[in-house]
């Protein structure tokens, strides 16, 4: 099920589904844990160092509701951003299939580079390379001293956003 339209001027978020999805991906965890070069993470990998002004309030060990909040706040900036480098009109033109898998990858990697790697694709609709670079964007990451494959997580972004272009 779609979230309802974006409100004009605000951009589209992640929708229910792509929400449960990418909590049940990056796993709860109620006190900070290291996430390999980016520092400590917490909640649903919410990157401490990433937000400092956000990461100062939180208290130790996290709740469910506290992880929530972080969340979409995240989910938020990272569709603000993607927005305003797009235009707000044509990001929230875009099938919610892809929203929903661009905001994936950017929760997990981070907006900035995420648009880096995109933005030419994006901007003249060649969605077939923007999902061949979505399936291999940062497919390595780190939990810790455990070295984490990322690929399945990418190849499923890279098909839900392909669903979202035919």
């Amino acid at each position: 099920m779609a979230p309802p339209p974006a409100s004009p001027g605000r951009a589209a978020t992640m929708s229910k589904e792509q929400v449960d999805r990418t909590k049940a991906a990056e796993q709860f965890k109620a006190a900070p844990y290291s996430d390999g070069r980016t520092g400590q993470s917490i909640g649903y990998g919410f990157h401490v160092n990433a937000w400092p002004e956000k990461a100062k309030d939180i208290r130790v060990p996290i709740t469910k509701a506290q992880a929530d909040e972080l969340f979409d706040y995240v989910d938020s900036w990272n569709a603000n951003y993607m927005a305003k480098k797009l235009g707000i009109d044509v990001w929230n033109s875009l099938d919610q299939r892809q929203i929903d898998a661009l905001l994936s990858v950017a929760y997990n990697t981070g907006a900035p580079g995420l648009w880096g790697a995109i933005e030419s694709d994006l901007r003249t609709k060649n969605f077939e390379k923007v999902a061949q670079k979505i399936e291999t964007h940062a497919t390595s990451g780190n939990q810790g001293v455990v070295k984490v494959d990322l690929s399945p997580r990418r190849r499923r972004d890279a098909e839900l956003f392909r669903a979202g272009s035919m």
